[in-house]
């Protein structure tokens, strides 16, 4: 078995006014990342597992951060809730989980990087497969 894992999944949320709440994956997932595309007003973006809130990203994000998430566990699906006032754009980064994920889970470096425009993590090899 092989020590890498698949290509992480990137949605982009292109106008945060636009959205308040929604389902980013049904199932369960590591969050790698949230990469700040325009800076963010004051309210805060909810992540929530199911239905309970596990991660409150505050607002006021600058453009061009990168708030990363050490591979956060997600067990049912990742939701988010968006303050309709909310200004600003966003790209979450995520790994759906499979079996190769729940195998490999404990090798990964957890450096993110993006090979010609698609996101993924390095494996603990140094090594980058997009499957």
């Amino acid at each position: 078995m092989s020590n890498d894992i698949p290509i992480s999944k990137a949605v982009n949320i292109e106008d945060l006014s636009a959205q308040t709440e929604f389902t980013v994956t049904s199932g369960p997932c590591l969050l790698q990342a949230i990469y700040v595309n325009v800076a963010t007003s004051a309210h805060p973006t909810l992540l929530l597992d199911g239905l309970g809130i596990v991660v409150e990203i505050p607002g006021s994000q600058t453009a061009g951060s990168l708030l990363t998430f050490d591979n956060y566990k997600f067990d049912e699906n990742l939701n988010c809730i968006i303050n309709a006032s909310a200004t600003g754009s966003m790209t979450l980064i995520f790994v759906p989980e499979t079996s190769d994920i729940k195998a490999n889970v404990g090798t990964l470096s957890g450096d993110f990087i993006s090979v010609n425009n698609e996101y993924g993590l390095l494996s603990a090899n140094g090594s980058y497969v997009i499957r």
